[in-house]
């Protein structure tokens, strides 16, 4: 891992990595692999290319791409790629690795935002760089790639860089990740206090050196793994004046990186001072150095102002780098920014103290991050005094803390002027653990007055990052067999990591002395590794040629899982074995291997050599064979190819086309055909009752159509269908069928079906018949006949028909009724009735039970308010729900019947309302003076309280109602007011029994009391005016109507 001090060019314009052995240096930290932690916002992250060019005799020039992640979802990740150039300095003897016949031109930053970067993102910053060297040479070059601003909020677990071989970035492309978890952000934190004057003002400051710690590699035990920081807390006094409200806002920048960095900070107080609120001060800082990894305050911001209240503040920072590409300065277009509301994050503006005040300053302490603890050491001279305590007890200095510890706090004795305290702390990580944290400490300052200043809080306190990493060795032997005298044989071994990287490749000089060596893979992240040997002249691995080494960490680690070990054993190939070829025969399902036909064919030999498989086994390779036994292939090219059987298909071979060379002496070819039977899928259609037609399907089976149709009794049937998931979805039969039964039979049952939906789930199994059959069932109805008296008319009768999904109303005219010809499900119960039946009307049921369309049974009554349908008939007896509510002559009547209906049946049933009257006294002791046409009924209670005026005449009493009612006087047209009185004394007594009124009605009944008081009548005289008299009798006539109930329906 390059270390966060490695990051900058050195004074020679080189990077500070050296490099490997055969390139003349030492050590190097430079990685194909993983760069790990430790790389912040504005870190110069280095990157080498070297490239060889091992031609004999040619000199090369060509082109590659250099590349970084530059934007996702417009969050920024690497932002430049600077200081391209080849590593030639004389004048630094470790970098002199490039052959001075290397030469480089280096293209403008362009950014691809096709994504066309294999495995790239939104936009990717690329440079193309164009390469000359001669034959047998050398080159090294080295660059920068600068972390943007924002960075530390890429999503993703890691940044990468890449290298692309071709203009098209498809070619060669290699890799290299940092991760972006740990990435600490260039940022700004401030404090704001606001008194009110006069007095003298306390404010507090804090500021934490290193801003982010990295305790290294925990394996390497050469070294402790702890680090010291550094948290400065200074408080001052400021004087203020008398009737104004002093604000002070202190303003910190963090710059996390491993060189400076120039910032320039904008500091906006905003207030109200009557007018809303509105800026009151701005300041600048001008051009700031922030130093490495550190937390500066940049300036403190004072302002004063009389009476002003909802004070808030705005820092925003712009930064500068002080690298230059080329002569031009290398631009920073990201900003940082910082808000305080000092009512809502501060304490709001605090009263002033007159006098002269003192001050006590606590400091707080805590960590985060497993495996992590610290300690205070102590304060540095010249600190104000104080004592810690844990948790309210005094606290023993270098006593390591972890996150499950109480907060350490710091509390200094009574403070009467500036001052400050330094404290020495110790950030420290067990061995072989690889974490990440943070250190976070906040201040306040408590007046003797009440007043309070802080530097962070715990909601946003000061941090230091922490993190450390675990870096394990793996020691890898390799032994061959014991060379002749003077021989040599270089190995190597390459290992990859999870993401099939190649991070490392160990070189094995072997010699007639040392024929078993050992080599470390140093420093290799917490990974699952795999080792393989790339070359070794002729030798083979004696055992599996590929080998996987877990390094990842286990829960608990220890220092002994820091290292681990791996070897090969290599041995001579067989001298002078023959190439063999073998075949292997798969079938799905299995058990049905034997009788296929192979045919190899190849330029060395002369036509071509059959095989028919024989051995039922699905995992064992048989050998080709000649005269002489096992066939020995000479080198060349070879095909196997089978001969494909109806009914079947091929879904794989492996290993089928093959080349022999010399070096394959001691192998069999092996050739895999993996065969699967095809199936049949068999779709069914019943109809219930038979003889349905038209019924629609769609599927997805094969590519020659997605839809048929099918008629009762008939079938579709699919052959040679591959195995896998197929649907057959049977069109919406509606309104005249539904589905109502689904079922698929099959070898192994694992299909499924969906009846809601109608729809089978096919798994089609290897060599399978699945057969689905779709059952409809045609739907029923209900229709009415309504008769009057026995006859059809034009009378108003109304009806609901009710069940699941159905809730609908019918009325006649006309007298045949299919209720807008809805659909009934069979064995389902629905409720047929007739509502709204006028007093004294009752219908007389009947139901069709032979199937012609008419009527031809009676239904009894039950006096029940409910009747269960009888299985026999499918229908119950006729009821009344209401039967048990009290009724009189207002009250309309409801009778229903329950009944299912058979698949495809339409059930009739014919209702005949008759004249029912049933005179019921009510109350049952009252005597009744006049019972009308109705049914309703007139009673000495109902006369007593409610006397009827006709012209001058009083009618209060069941003896003259029932004299004028029944004398013929009152029914006579020759005596016109008579008549008239008659008609509207009954009008007036149906409505005061509830008859409805309307506009018509009222009018009429007006027109006639005011024609009886225009000519005086009292009920002695039935004579009037001719006139009058015309009128008088068409009123009467109207007036009957009403009377009837044909007026107001």
């Amino acid at each position: 891992m390059i270390t966060p001090g490695g990051t900058l060019p050195n004074t020679d314009g080189n990077f500070t990595c050296q490099d490997v052995n055969s390139l003349g240096g030492n050590d190097t930290p430079y990685t194909s692999g993983n760069l790990g932690k430790g790389w912040h916002e504005l870190d110069l992250v280095p990157h080498r290319l070297i490239t060889k060019n091992n031609q004999n005799g040619t000199n090369a020039q060509y082109n590659v791409l250099i590349a970084a992640d530059n934007a996702l979802n417009s969050v920024e990740g690497y932002d430049q790629i600077f200081d391209v150039q080849i590593i030639t300095s004389s004048s630094d003897s470790l970098n002199v690795f490039s052959d001075p016949s290397c030469s480089l031109i280096v293209g403008p930053q362009l950014i691809d935002q096709t994504g066309t970067v294999t495995g790239g993102i939104d936009d990717v910053i690329y440079r193309e760089l164009t390469i000359s060297q001669n034959a047998n040479t050398t080159c090294v070059i080295d660059w920068a790639s600068r972390l943007a601003i924002g960075a530390s909020q890429f999503s993703g677990s890691s940044l990468q860089a890449y290298m692309f071989e071709s203009e098209d970035f498809t070619k060669g492309k290699r890799t290299v990740p940092i991760p972006v978890k740990d990435i600490v952000a260039a940022s700004l934190r401030k404090d704001m206090t606001a008194t009110q004057g006069g007095g003298d003002i306390w404010n507090v400051t804090k500021q934490a050196s290193p801003t982010a710690v990295n305790l290294g590699d925990t394996c390497d035990t050469s070294v402790t793994n702890e680090q010291d920081v550094e948290i400065r807390v200074e408080w001052s006094v400021i004087p203020s004046t008398a009737g104004e409200v002093l604000v002070v806002t202190n303003i910190y920048a963090t710059n996390p990186a491993a060189r400076a960095i120039t910032i320039n900070v904008t500091d906006t107080i905003s207030g109200n001072i009557g007018a809303g609120i509105v800026p009151l001060d701005v300041a600048s800082s001008g051009d700031v150095t922030l130093p490495p990894n550190q937390d500066v305050n940049v300036f403190t911001h004072t302002f004063s102002a009389a009476g002003v209240t909802d004070l808030s503040d705005t820092v925003v920072a712009t930064y500068s780098d002080p690298v230059s590409s080329g002569s031009a300065p290398l631009p920073i277009t990201g900003q940082t920014s910082a808000s305080f509301d000092l009512d809502t994050d501060g304490a709001g503006i605090q009263p002033g103290s007159q006098d002269n005040t003192m001050a006590v300053i606590t400091d707080t302490e805590t960590i985060t991050g497993n495996g992590l603890s610290y300690a205070a050491l102590g304060t540095v001279a010249g600190s104000a005094n104080g004592d810690f305590t844990l948790d309210g007890m005094a606290y023993t200095l270098a006593t390591l803390l972890d996150q499950n510890n109480k907060n350490l706090l710091w509390t200094s004795v009574s403070q009467s002027a500036a001052n400050s305290v330094v404290f020495n702390k110790r950030v420290s990580v067990p061995a072989a653990t690889a974490t990440s944290g943070v250190l976070s400490d906040w201040a306040l300052l408590t007046a003797s007055d009440g007043a309070t200043a802080s530097s962070g809080t715990s909601e946003s306190p000061v941090n230091i990052s922490v993190i450390s990493t675990a870096l394990i060795d793996l020691t890898v032997s390799v032994e061959i067999p014991v060379l002749a005298t003077s021989e040599t044989l270089t190995c190597e071994v390459e290992v990859k990591n999870s993401s099939n990287v190649v991070v490392d490749t160990l070189t094995y000089m072997f010699d007639d002395i040392n024929n078993v060596l050992s080599i470390d893979a140093s420093d290799l992240i917490p990974d699952v590794y795999t080792l393989s040997v790339s070359t070794c002249g002729t030798l083979i691995v004696d055992g599996p040629a590929i080998q996987t080494v877990d390094l990842t960490l286990p829960a608990q680690p220890t220092i002994d899982d820091c290292s681990d070990t791996a070897s090969f054993v290599l041995i001579e190939p067989e001298v002078d074995a023959p190439v063999l070829v073998s075949v292997n025969k798969v079938t799905l399902p299995a058990g049905l291997e034997n009788d296929w036909v192979m045919t190899l064919a190849g330029s060395p030999l002369i036509g071509s050599v059959e095989l028919i498989t024989a051995d039922s086994n699905a995992s064992a390779f048989e050998l080709f064979q000649d005269n002489a036994g096992p066939l020995k292939l000479a080198p060349g090219e070879y095909t196997i190819a089978e001969t494909l059987k109806p009914g079947w298909e091929q879904i794989s071979s492996t290993g089928c086309e093959f080349t022999v060379t010399e070096n394959d002496t001691g192998t069999t070819k092996a050739c895999s055909f993996t065969n699967r039977q095809l199936g049949t899928i068999i779709i069914h259609k019943v109809s219930e009752p038979s003889g349905g037609e038209g019924f629609g399907f769609t599927h997805n089976i094969g590519d020659t159509g997605t839809t048929f149709t099918l008629n009762d009794a008939d079938n579709q049937t699919f052959m040679n269908v591959p195995a896998g998931s197929y649907t057959v979805t049977e069109d919406n039969p509606a309104p005249t069928y539904s589905l109502s039964n689904l079922v698929c039979t099959e070898g192994t049952q694992n299909s499924s079906v969906d009846v809601n939906n109608r729809r089978a789930n096919i798994e089609l199994d290897p060599g399978e018949t699945v057969e689905c059959t779709f059952t409809n069932s045609e739907k029923g109805m209900v229709e009415v006949l309504k008769l009057t008296k026995g006859y059809e008319t034009d009378d108003i009768w109304d009806f609901t028909l009710t069940g699941p999904s159905v809730n609908t109303l019918a009325s006649t005219p006309p007298t045949s009724l299919d209720f807008s010809g809805v659909k009934l499900d069979s064995g389902v119960e629905y409720t047929l009735c007739e509502v709204n039946i006028p007093f004294g009307w009752r219908p007389i049921w009947r139901v069709d039970t032979d199937g012609d369309g008419s009527a031809d049974t009676s239904i009894t009554y039950t006096d029940g308010t409910s009747s269960v349908i009888e299985p026999e008939l499918g229908y119950s007896e006729v009821f009344n729900p209401n039967a048990e509510a009290p009724t009189d002559y207002k009250s309309t009547s409801t009778y229903c019947v329950n009944f299912t209906v058979d698949n495809g049946q339409t059930l009739v049933f014919e209702l005949n309302n008759v004249k029912y009257y049933k005179v019921v006294s009510y109350p049952p002791q009252e005597e009744v003076c006049y019972v009308m046409k109705q049914g309703y009924e007139v009673t000495e209670a109902h006369m007593a309280n409610n006397a009827y005026s006709v012209g001058y005449m009083r009618i209060d009493s069941c003896e003259l109602l029932s004299t004028l009612f029944n004398s013929h006087y009152y029914n006579n047209r020759r005596l016109p007011a008579h008549y008239l009185a008659g008609k509207l004394l009954k009008t007036k007594v149906y409505q005061s029994l509830g008859y409805a009124m309307c506009d018509k009605s009222s009018r009429l009944m007006q027109d006639g009391q005011n024609l009886l008081l225009h000519v005086g009548y009292d009920g002695s005289y039935g004579y009037m005016p001719r006139k009058d008299a015309r009128a008088a009798k068409k009123l009467a006539l109207l007036l009957n109507i009403y009377s009837r109930g044909r007026m107001c329906r």
